[in-house]
């Protein structure tokens, strides 16, 4: 898991709050290296994306597809998880802890659902197939 700390920071004339990630036990460096994950949208603009695809790319369910058991898997401490099917209605609603989360999808039918993983750094939206 990726431990974080809220810092204000000044980034080109825009004040921003971001959370910093230390990122060595992700990569493995034996020097410091931090993540900076910014909301700039409340200082006058910018493109709050870099938070989501770094969520995104720190987020992911194995196996895909699958077809009894998914697992969520994490950097970032997962608070919830939701599901829907393509037609939009809510298969799962679950609070979830830790890094990782089971879900049982062995009575799903098969198709492909929006899995909403929420976590401390935000939600980020994933495919997951059921066949």
């Amino acid at each position: 898991m990726l431990h974080y700390t809220e810092t204000p920071l000044n980034i080109i004339g825009i004040a921003t709050s971001c959370k910093v990630f230390d990122a060595n036990p992700l990569i493995g460096q034996s020097e410091p290296v931090d993540i900076y994950l910014c909301d700039t949208t409340s200082g006058g603009g910018g493109d709050p994306s870099s938070i989501t695809s770094a969520l995104s790319l720190l987020t992911n369910i194995i196996p895909n597809p699958a077809s009894t058991f998914a697992t969520v898997y994490s950097s970032f401490q997962l608070t919830a998880l939701e599901a829907y099917d393509l037609r939009g209605n809510k298969v799962l609603d679950t609070k979830a802890s830790g890094t990782s989360a089971t879900i049982d999808i062995a009575d799903w039918p098969s198709g492909m659902y929006i899995v909403i993983v929420h976590t401390p750094a935000g939600n980020v939206a994933k495919k997951l197939v059921v066949n």
